[in-house]
């Protein structure tokens, strides 16, 4: 099993769909994280990005970030109302502004808050739970110690990216911290973290056999081919080819759906640019004149100029 990570402000439902339609490999996505509300009801403009008529593409299992367990019940019955039988339990977000809150990797410290959390949430729901975390905020120790807590729960699996909240997306990922993770669960786990290449994916498979998939975010964002590269799909259309008409296609939706306004649609793309550089050898110099493009008239220029 092969998924496709949520990375924020990027893989978006028009991202899912545009890179579902263009590259091959992925069996599923991973919403960004929906924040809970404080609330009884949620609205469907809450939900934009999972409404199933904008998620035809690609299997899709929505995100909740939250740290009340009322909230994530009633989060994850809106996400069932729409169909969905998974939700993932978001327990990974590293940034500041979320681990102050304590969320995401935030509650990674306290054990105890989760697991009351879990025995709230599990007799309440009406679709499977799935749950996605760091190897801890401050320690690996801390995931030790909540992956044996979480055995007494009925989990779908556990995503685990192999690095702390600290780290953010810096450093290493920590093999043996994520081994320990995965002899010492009794549910499945799905590993996540730095699979840029064949040759890494191929790694990671050899270290972790029992693994029981694999998700890629970076990876796939900086290459769009790596999901075919590694479950040997084989196209025999040109790579830069593709690569044009996958960025000419999602400008077109973006430029249809987001509001009037050069602004938001180059905001977008500049986004997705910031890792789609890393496929041409001038890199940062691309990047660079990407990122002084003001209007999308000059980024329509510039990219004809690049694919030539």
């Amino acid at each position: 099993m092969l998924a496709l990570a949520p990375i924020r402000g990027v893989t978006d439902a028009i991202f899912r769909t545009c890179f579902s339609h263009h590259f091959k490999g992925c069996d599923r996505a991973l919403a960004p994280f929906i924040t809970t509300v404080k609330a009884t009801f949620v609205n469907l403009s809450h939900l934009r990005d999972i409404l199933p008529e904008n998620n035809l593409a690609l299997p899709l299992v929505p995100q909740i970030l939250g740290n009340n367990a009322d909230d994530i019940v009633t989060l994850a019955r809106a996400c069932a109302d729409l169909g969905y039988t998974i939700v993932n339990f978001n327990l990974g977000c590293p940034f500041p502004q979320v681990v102050n809150k304590k969320r995401g990797s935030g509650l990674l410290p306290h054990p105890e808050v989760v697991e009351k959390m879990l025995t709230s949430i599990f007799p309440r729901l009406s679709c499977k739970l799935s749950l996605k975390m760091r190897l801890g905020l401050h320690s690996s120790t801390e995931s030790a110690v909540l992956v044996e807590r979480l055995n007494q729960f009925p989990l779908l699996e556990i995503i685990i990216h192999a690095r702390l909240g600290k780290q953010r997306y810096e450093g290493n990922v920590d093999m043996e911290g994520f081994k320990q993770c995965l002899h010492a669960s009794r549910h499945p786990i799905v590993y996540n973290g730095d699979i840029v290449s064949k040759v890494s994916f191929e790694k990671v498979k050899a270290l972790f056999p029992t693994a029981s998939g694999f998700m890629v975010g970076r990876g796939l964002l900086c290459n769009p081919l790596l999901a075919e590269q590694l479950v040997g799909i084989k196209n025999p259309n040109p790579p830069q080819k593709r690569l044009h008409a996958f960025c000419g296609d999602l400008y077109e939706r973006y430029r249809i759906l987001l509001p009037k306004g050069d602004r938001a649609i180059l905001g977008r793309m500049k986004g997705i640019w910031f890792y789609l550089a890393n496929s041409f050898e001038n890199k940062e110099e691309l990047l660079k004149k990407i990122q002084r493009c003001k209007t999308c008239r000059e980024y329509l220029e510039l990219m004809e100029r690049i694919f030539g």
